[in-house]
């Protein structure tokens, strides 16, 4: 009886992106995904987008991170595109006190 085992390590090149399957990556900004994050939440319509990563899982993890004001919001939306499935899954807003520099996060866990 012979068995045969295969060790597979893949890199995706997509655009001027490489991606690691389940490993977190710096991306090119997704313009579908940071319009969905900003028609669902508001109030980050007009805040400066900072950076954007992504993780391939059985669809795509992405993390925006925005500031406005004296805060960050860091939003992470999950893509499935062949079932069209696309949710924000976790905003964490961080504030810096400017009293005593202390610093606030607020996490809130959604589904929409």
């Amino acid at each position: 009886m012979f068995g045969i085992v295969f060790t597979c390590f893949s890199l995706v090149y997509h655009k001027d992106e490489v991606v690691t399957p389940g490993g977190w990556s710096n991306s090119l900004v997704d313009s579908d995904i940071d319009a969905f994050i900003r028609n669902k939440i508001p109030i980050l319509s007009d805040a400066e987008l900072m950076s954007s990563r992504k993780q391939v899982v059985a669809g795509v993890n992405y993390e925006y991170k925005y500031k406005k004001n004296n805060s960050t919001w860091i939003v992470d939306v999950f893509d499935q595109a062949w079932t069209r499935l696309r949710l924000i899954t976790q905003v964490r807003k961080t504030s810096e006190t400017s009293s005593n520099g202390e610093v606030k996060t607020q996490v809130y866990a959604v589904g929409t």
